[in-house]
């Protein structure tokens, strides 16, 4: 594990099964690997889990998502320079369904992935876009959904909201039940631009949203306000 495991997931799936995915050096260099452990402790992917590469990168950071078809969609972040973010799926036996990752990747770094399970056996990836600059730059949120599949299923990919996050913060998304998700985000307050402000945007399945800022929870310009998680 090196020093530390950094960031992983775990999640459950619709069988009591965990699912949980993190990095390690058995490769020589950090990268993903993930395993599913049944509620009576047999490993479901093998003794050793089974191995996400990424051609030509290693991997951090991974998240999870347990599919309504049963497979499996795990992302992370790649040690590409600007970073990518780069997702698999992985079907009930533990065998990769894409002959490589897909990967989402901009001028800038792209980071910081989050995936909402989809009641078509899809799911919607969440993630961060940085703004660019010098020093350490705010990001963009953006999303986009996909098919079982792996195909995109939105004409075009969302931007989450017209407000900026900070380069540190981790934004944690909440399914909403029909295809789409709730996002409560750490951002800049608009009266006052020494405190934080808290907002919440809705991404519904169709791809759009409450309004393009997202719904500021507070109009207080005096007060410091952060997301409890």
């Amino acid at each position: 594990q090196n020093s530390a495991i950094f960031r992983y997931d775990m999640k459950s799936d619709a069988d009591g099964n965990a699912v949980v995915a993190f990095q390690d050096q058995r490769t020589g260099s950090l990268d993903i690997v993930a395993y599913k452990i049944a509620p009576d402790g047999t490993f479901l992917w093998g003794a050793d889990g089974i191995e996400l590469p990424t051609p030509g990168t290693t991997g951090l950071a991974p998240v999870v998502a347990p599919l309504s078809n049963g497979n499996t969609a795990i992302a992370w972040n790649t040690n590409d320079s600007p970073t990518h973010v780069a997702v698999q799926l992985v079907d009930p036996t533990g065998a990769l369904l894409l002959t490589v990752p897909f990967e989402i990747s901009a001028a800038t770094a792209v980071g910081r992935p989050q995936l909402v399970a989809t009641s078509d056996g899809g799911f919607i990836l969440q993630y961060v876009v940085s703004n660019g600059g010098f020093g350490i730059p705010p990001g963009i949120m953006y999303a986009q959904r996909y098919a079982a599949t792996g195909t995109a299923v939105w004409a075009n990919t969302v931007q989450v909201s017209s407000k900026v996050i900070a380069f540190f913060y981790f934004p944690q998304t909440i399914p909403d039940g029909h295809d789409g998700f709730y996002l409560a985000y750490n951002t800049g307050n608009p009266d006052n631009a020494s405190f934080t402000d808290v907002y919440v945007q809705h991404v519904r399945g169709n791809g759009t949203l409450w309004s393009t800022d997202g719904t500021r929870m507070d109009n207080s310009s005096t007060t410091q306000k952060f997301t409890a998680g």
